[in-house]
C-alpha cells in the first residue's frame, strides 16, 4: 500500500521553504515570501509579494481536501482581495491550481492553470509555479495547457483528495450497516483481499470506488455533449447535466438517476449498470458530495467531448501510480507491448482468415483492458468494414476481479463514443471456470445482458492474448486442483497425459503456465497465443514439463525478451511468448524458433516483422546468431529444442553469443558425465547436530561421535577448506547405531531402537552423549518431521565427505573447494565426487575457471535479492569441458595453472582461464571472458536493487553481424560475417 499523504502542515512548510530558497538564490521579480500572513485576524497560508510581477496568495490544504472545491477557491480569493494581491492559487500535496480571476461570480467559471505535483519534487515544481505567475502577469493570460492535461490533472486531484473520505465512510458504515458489511465481506472474498489488513481493505475499496465514479462522470459528460446530434437518444433530447437541478444534499441520488437515464436513452448498460456489488450504494458524506459537485461543474465547463477519445481509454494509467496498480487489482502492461502481441496474433496471412472474416480474440486476464483495447484497435485496422459493436462482439474479456473488468468495459466502449455499445462480453469469473463447450456464464457477465448467449457456447478463438497474473504455485487460490483440472481434457478419459500421465505438468508450476495450457483448448488450428510471462519456465525444473506441452501442441515461433528498458516499464525478467496452435507434428518440429532480445526501443510492427523473419537452417545442429544494433536473434529448430536433454534455454535469450557457443559446443558434456553430484546432509536440527568448540567444552562428548563439518560456505576462505577454517563438528552416531542393530538382529521389531540406543549409551559409559540426547528431546527436536522419520532420531545415517565442495547459493564469488580434511557438509552445500578415470586436479581446475562461473549465471536461478541458487539437478546438467577428451598437454596446462591459483600466484586466474579456453577450442580471450562474467554478475546483483543498472552492458559483447554456429564448431554465414558492416545485410 502507498504511504499516507503528507499532513497539511508538513507540506505547507516544505512548499514555503522551497519557495523562499528559490527566490533567495535566484534573480526573480518576487520578494521574500511570508507564511501565515495576518489578514484581519485570519491567516493566509503563503503570501509572495512582488512590485514588478504581481503578488500571489497560496491557500494550502490537506491532501484529502479537493483544491478545486468552491469554498476553497472563495477562501483564497478573499485573502487575495484583503491583501491586494494580484493573483491567488490553491493546492495540496497532490495538485496546484493558479487562477486568472477577472470578477467571475461562480468559482467554477474562473480559468485556471494546473500542475500535478506528484510528477516531480516540490523543489522542481517551484520554478514552474513562479514562471506561471510571471506569464499570467506579463501576458494577461495563463500559460498554455492542453485540455487533456487540464482534465487529467483535475481528475488526479479529485481522486487523490476524495478517496480518504470514502475510506473513512467505509470504515464507519462497516461498523453499523449489516447490508454493507455483507457486501464488503463478499467483495473481500471474491477479490482475494483476505491477506490485507482491515485498514488496507477499506483503502483499496475507497480508491476503487473513487476511480470508478470519476470515470463514469467523465464518460457521461463526453456522451452528453454529443447528444442528440451525434449520438441519438430514445427521447430525441440531450442528456441532462449532472448538476444545476439539485441540491448538494441530494446530489448522489441525482447522479444515480442520471446514470440510469443514460442506460434508458442510449443503452450504455455495460458502463452504468446497477449490480449488487459493493459499489452500488457506496456511502457518501457532505464532503464527498461537495467534491463531486465541484468536479462535475469543472468538467461541464470543459469541452471534454472534443478531446481525443484515448483520454477515456488511457486515463487509468495516467491517474493511478504504477506502484498502486497491483494493490488495486491491476497488473500493468505497457500498451506498446500489448500492441506488439496483438499485431503478431492478427497477422492475416498466418491467421487463416480473409478480409471478410473478423477474428475472435480471448483476453483471459483482462485487468483494466490494455489487451482488449489493443485487440479492438487491431481488429478495427484489419477489418475496416466492421462496425463498433461487431468488433466488440468478437472480443471476450475475463477477469476474476470486478474492478479492473469494469475498466475493461469502459475502455472498450470508449473506443467509439459516437456508436452506442449494446453489449460487452466481459466476465467476472475465474478463467478456469470456462471451457469451449460450456454456455457463457450468465451470472458472471458484468452487464447482466446474456439472454442472447444462453444457448451459445464459448467456442474457439483465432487468438488468445494477455498478461496472466504471476501467482506462485504455493499461493494458487482456492487450490491447485482448480488450476489443474482442465489438464484432464487432453487425451482419453483413461489417459490424462498432462494431468497425471507420462507427460504430467509439474505441480510446482506457477499460475501463468496454466493460463497457457488452459488457453490451448480455446484456440482453433492455426490460432495464435501471445502472452507476456516470466522467464522462469526457461530455467526451472517445472519448465521441462511445460516445454514438452508446448512442443506437443504449438509451433513456438518466437520468445522475445528485453535486455534493458527497451519499452518503458518493461521488465528484464519477462518475455513475450508467441506461439501457434498446430496438430501436425512434422510441421511443429520444422518450425524455426527465434529467441529475440530487444536492446533498444523498437516499434511494435518492427518487432513483429523480426519475430516472423524466415531463417533457413541447414540442420538441427545449426544455430544462427544475428546481431543488429537494436536487437539480437538466436534461431534454432524446434526439433533441436525438443531433443535437448535440459530444459535450460534462457541463455538463448540472455547470454552473450560467446557463451551460447560455449554452452552448445559438443566438446562440452553435462557435469554428471564426469562426476557424481549430491546435496549435503540435511540435519533437521542444525542447533543440535552442529557442535562448536564451546559446545564440546560444555558437552565433552567422546570424540568417536563427532567429525569435522562445513555448515556454511561463508567459512570457505581459499581453494581448500580445513577443519581449522570452520571450527565446527557434526554429530555422527551411525557406526554405533549399526553395532546396536547387529546386537539386536534377532528381535522381532526395531520400533524401540531409539530407546535401546539411549540405554546402550548409558551402559557403555557414554553418559555425556546420553545426557545431550535427553537435552535435545527436552527441546523437542525429536518431534520434528525430518527427525521423526528416522529409526533413531539423532542418527543421520552414513556421512560421507565429498572430494569437492560446490556453493549452493552464489553472490559474487564462485570457488569450488577441495575438501582436504574430509569435512561433512550441510545441505547448503553441493557435493562433488569425481569419477576415478578423471584426473581430479584437472577437473577441479576447470570448475574454478571463469568458464564455469559464467555459465552458472545462466544455469542457476535468480531467486531475488541478487542471489543465484544452483540446485543439485541443475549442477548435474550444467555443461563442462570433457577433460577425458583433452590431450595430456592440455590437462597439464590446466593442472599447473590450478596449482598456481591455489598458491595465490599473480595472474593465475587468467592462466587457468586461458588453458581451459584453449582446451575446449574457444578463441575467446581470457580477459574478455572475465569482463563478461563481471558484468553478468554485477547486473544480477545490482539489478536486484535497480532494474536497469548495467543490464544493457551485456550487449557490448555481441559483435554486429550474422554467425552460423554448428554445435561442435563455428562457421561464418556465407552471406555475412561477424566482422561485416551493416551495409552487408
Amino acid at each position: 500500500m502507498s504511504e499516507s499523504p503528507p499532513k497539511e502542515a508538513r507540506f505547507h512548510s516544505l512548499l514555503f521553504t522551497r519557495l523562499k530558497d528559490y527566490i533567495d538564490e535566484n534573480q526573480t521579480p518576487f520578494a521574500e515570501p511570508t507564511t501565515e500572513q495576518d489578514v484581519d485576524g485570519r491567516e493566509a497560508d503563503i503570501y509572495i509579494p512582488s512590485h514588478t510581477n504581481g503578488s500571489l496568495v497560496i491557500e494550502v490544504k490537506r491532501s484529502d481536501t479537493f483544491p478545486r472545491r468552491k469554498d476553497v477557491i472563495k477562501q483564497a480569493r478573499d485573502y487575495a482581495d484583503d491583501l491586494n494581491a494580484d493573483f491567488f492559487a490553491t493546492c495540496n500535496s497532490e495538485s496546484f491550481f493558479l487562477f486568472n480571476y477577472q470578477g467571475q461570480i461562480d468559482p467554477s467559471d474562473i480559468p485556471y492553470y494546473s500542475l500535478k505535483l506528484t510528477n516531480k519534487s516540490v523543489k522542481e515544481s517551484v520554478p514552474e509555479i513562479l514562471e506561471a505567475v510571471s506569464t499570467l502577469y506579463n501576458q494577461g493570460e495563463l500559460p498554455r495547457q492542453t485540455e487533456r492535461d487540464r482534465v487529467v490533472n483535475l481528475l488526479h486531484s479529485f481522486h487523490a483528495s476524495i478517496w480518504p473520505a470514502y475510506k473513512y465512510e467505509s470504515k464507519q458504515t462497516y461498523n453499523s450497516n449489516e447490508k454493507f458489511i455483507n457486501q464488503f465481506d463478499k467483495w473481500v472474498h471474491e477479490n482475494d483481499y483476505s491477506s490485507l489488513s482491515n485498514e488496507e481493505q477499506h483503502e483499496v475499496a475507497a480508491k476503487q470506488y473513487a476511480y470508478l465514479l470519476t470515470n463514469k462522470i467523465l464518460f457521461y459528460e463526453v456522451v452528453r455533449e454529443k447528444t442528440p446530434d451525434n449520438i441519438p437518444t430514445a427521447s430525441g433530447n440531450s442528456l441532462e447535466p449532472l448538476t444545476g437541478v439539485t441540491t448538494i444534499d441530494y446530489l448522489d441520488e441525482h447522479i444515480r438517476r442520471k446514470f440510469d437515464s443514460i442506460v434508458e436513452e442510449i443503452d450504455y448498460k455495460p458502463i452504468f449498470n446497477n449490480d449488487s456489488s459493493l459499489f452500488e450504494n457506496f456511502p457518501e458524506n457532505k464532503k464527498t458530495k461537495k467534491d463531486i459537485h465541484s468536479l462535475v461543474e469543472d468538467i461541464e465547463n470543459i469541452s471534454v467531448g472534443d478531446i481525443d477519445e484515448d483520454l477515456l481509454g488511457g486515463i487509468y494509467e495516467e491517474l493511478i501510480p504504477k506502484t498502486e496498480r497491483k494493490a488495486l487489482g491491476q497488473f500493468y502492461t505497457p500498451p506498446k507491448i500489448a500492441e506488439t502481441i496483438v499485431n503478431w496474433c492478427l497477422r492475416m496471412d498466418n491467421n487463416g482468415t480473409d478480409d471478410s472474416t473478423i477474428s475472435r480474440i480471448l483476453d483471459p486476464a483482462s485487468g483494466s483492458g490494455t489487451f482488449s483495447v489493443e485487440s479492438y484497435k487491431g481488429l478495427n485496422k484489419s477489418s475496416l468494414s466492421s462496425g463498433h459493436q461487431q468488433i466488440i462482439d468478437n472480443i471476450v474479456s475475463i477477469d476474476i476481479n470486478r474492478f479492473p473488468l469494469h475498466l475493461t468495459a469502459l475502455n472498450l466502449a470508449s473506443q467509439n463514443i459516437n456508436e452506442k455499445t449494446d453489449a460487452i462480453h466481459a466476465y467476472n469469473d475465474s478463467f478456469f471456470n470456462f471451457d469451449p463447450d460450456t454456455n457463457f456464464l450468465q451470472d458472471s457477465r458484468i452487464d447482466d445482458n446474456a439472454e442472447e448467449e444462453s444457448e451459445e457456447e464459448m467456442g474457439l478463438f483465432d487468438a488468445v492474448v494477455g498478461n496472466p497474473p504471476y501467482i506462485r504455485h504455493e499461493s494458487l487460490y482456492p487450490n491447485k486442483e482448480h488450476f489443474r483440472e482442465h489438464l484432464k481434457t487432453f487425451g482419453s478419459k483413461s489417459r490424462t497425459t498432462y494431468y497425471d500421465g507420462s507427460k504430467s505438468l509439474s505441480k510446482k508450476c506457477d499460475a501463468y503456465i496454466y493460463f497457457v495450457t488452459h488457453a490451448t483448448q480455446f484456440l482453433r488450428e492455426g490460432g495464435r497465443l501471445g502472452y507476456i510471462i516470466p522467464t522462469k519456465w526457461m530455467m526451472t525444473r517445472y519448465g521441462d514439463s511445460f516445454q514438452t506441452f508446448l512442443h506437443d501442441h504449438y509451433k513456438i515461433n518466437a520468445v522475445v525478451g528485453f535486455s534493458n528498458r527497451s519499452f518503458e516499464d518493461a521488465l528484464v525478467d519477462t518475455a513475450l511468448l508467441l506461439i501457434e496452435r498446430c496438430e501436425d507434428e512434422s510441421e511443429r518440429r520444422d518450425t524455426t524458433t527465434r529467441f529475440i532480445r530487444i536492446k533498444k526501443k523498437m516499434e511494435p510492427e518492427d518487432i513483429v516483422d523480426t519475430a516472423d523473419y524466415n531463417f533457413n537452417l541447414e540442420s538441427d545442429d545449426e544455430l544462427i546468431l544475428r546481431n543488429r544494433p537494436n536487437y539480437r536473434i538466436v534461431a534454432v529448430t524446434q526439433s533441436s529444442l525438443e531433443k535437448r536433454s535440459s530444459s535450460k534455454i534462457a541463455h538463448y535469450l540472455k547470454a552473450p553469443q560467446d557463451l551460447i557457443e560455449l554452452t552448445e559446443n559438443q566438446t562440452m558434456v553435462s557435469l554428471d558425465t564426469l562426476a557424481d553430484v549430491s546435496y549435503g546432509n540435511k540435519t533437521g536440527a542444525n542447533d543440535f547436530f552442529f557442535l562448536s568448540e564451546d559446545d564440546l567444552e560444555t558437552w565433552p562428548i567422546d570424540d568417536r561421535f563427532y567429525r569435522p563439518a562445513l555448515k556454511s560456505y561463508r567459512d570457505v576462505q581459499g581453494h581448500t577448506v580445513t577443519k581449522e577454517d570452520t571450527g565446527l563438528y557434526i554429530l555422527d552416531v551411525n557406526g554405533y547405531i549399526n553395532e546396536i542393530k547387529e546386537d539386536t538382529q534377532g528381535l522381532a521389531s526395531n520400533a524401540d531402537l531409539t530407546e535401546r540406543a539411549k540405554n546402550a549409551l548409558k551402559r557403555d559409559g557414554y553418559d555425556v552423549l546420553a545426557e545431550y540426547v535427553e537435552h535435545g528431546e527436552q527441546q523437542g527436536y525429536h518431534n520434528r518431521s525430518t527427525l521423526k522419520s528416522r529409526d533413531v532420531w539423532f542418527n543421520m545415517g552414513d556421512l560421507e565427505p565429498p572430494q569437492l565442495v560446490h556453493p549452493y547459493g552464489i553472490d559474487e564469488r564462485v570457488v569450488v573447494v577441495s575438501n582436504a580434511d574430509k569435512l561433512i557438509p550441510s545441505n547448503r552445500v553441493q557435493c562433488i565426487n569425481i569419477d576415478p578415470e578423471v584426473k581430479s586436479d584437472v577437473f577441479a581446475g576447470y570448475l574454478n575457471s571463469t568458464v564455469h562461473s559464467v555459465l552458472l549465471e545462466f544455469w542457476g536461478r535468480n531467486e531475488g535479492g541478487g542471489s543465484l541458487e544452483i540446485m543439485t539437478y541443475e549442477l548435474e546438467e550444467i555443461p563442462v569441458a570433457n577433460v577425458l577428451d583433452m590431450t595430456e598437454d592440455e590437462q597439464n596446462a590446466i593442472s599447473e595453472a590450478y596449482k598456481s591459483l591455489i598458491n595465490g600466484d599473480e595472474n593465475a586466474q587468467t592462466r587457468l582461464d586461458s588453458a581451459v579456453l584453449s582446451a575446449i577450442g574457444s578463441d575467446i580471450e581470457a580477459e574478455k571472458l572475465q569482463e563478461m562474467r563481471s558484468v553478468v554478475t554485477e547486473s544480477r546483483v545490482q539489478g536486484a536493487k535497480e532494474t536497469d543498472v548495467l543490464v544493457g552492458d551485456l550487449d557490448q559483447f555481441d559483435e554486429v553481424g550474422t554467425r552460423s554456429f554448428h554445435r561442435g564448431g563455428l562457421d561464418d554465414d556465407p552471406d555475412s560475417g561477424s566482422n561485416s558492416s551493416l551495409s552487408d545485410f
